[in-house]
């Protein structure tokens, strides 16, 4: 299996799990919000719209401008969701095969033990080997073994949560992501202030906090 199809793999389980979640956006935000109480007016997903919407985000990413991806989630929220048990392990199957998710998920001292040679997924050529120092650094086994989780909010630093008042909810989920160290003093209304995973992309490091280098002064 090429690296392109483990991409579109990848993607199309990160958006299987942000839309089963539910996107927690307000007014302001680009994307439209269901509250409980307007689940009653949400179309049976088996309507001729429902199914022609699901048919229509499973076709290749690039066949679509991102504006085009909002709209269409703005169209397929007012779609009621249940969840295809066949689908779903599906997808878990595909991942498995592609590159066993569930063992390699997590960089540990079980699937990388001393020695080992990682290779970038963006950049084929660069090997990273793990060394005593890195070694002690990473978990002995996978943190998430056998544990199933039933709601996770997954939170970006884009700024889309502003004025969302989302933080409550978000705080509310079993588990929550934030990719690439967003901020949350001053914004607890609308982030939340729950944390278990941090994502940090190597540029947000050089760019944003000077790869570490420097002692940063707390704001007030």
């Amino acid at each position: 299996m090429g690296r392109k199809t483990r991409r579109f793999l990848v993607l199309l389980a990160s958006l299987f799990c942000c839309y089963s979640v539910t996107w927690l956006i307000k007014e302001k935000a680009n994307y439209a919000r269901n509250t409980l109480q307007e689940g009653e007016h949400l179309q049976s997903p088996n309507s001729s719209e429902c199914v022609e919407l699901r048919k229509i985000l499973t076709l290749k990413p690039n066949r679509f401008t991102e504006d085009h991806y909002i709209e269409l989630f703005k169209k397929i929220q007012k779609c009621r969701w249940i969840k295809n048990s066949d689908e779903h392990q599906k997808i878990r199957s595909q991942l498995e095969k592609c590159c066993n998710a569930t063992r390699n998920f997590v960089v540990t001292q079980v699937n990388a033990p001393l020695g080992t040679k990682i290779t970038y997924e963006a950049e084929a050529k660069k090997i990273f080997e793990i060394t005593q120092d890195t070694l002690e650094l990473i978990p002995e086994t996978d943190p998430f073994k056998n544990h199933i989780l039933k709601r996770c909010s997954v939170i970006g630093n884009a700024g889309i949560l502003t004025n969302s008042s989302c933080g409550k909810e978000i705080n509310e989920a079993d588990f929550v992501f934030r990719c690439n160290i967003p901020p949350i003093m001053g914004y607890e209304d609308d982030v939340g202030t729950k944390t278990d995973v941090v994502t940090l992309n190597p540029s947000i490091l050089r760019k944003r906090h000077w790869t570490l280098s420097m002692e940063l002064t707390p704001q007030h």
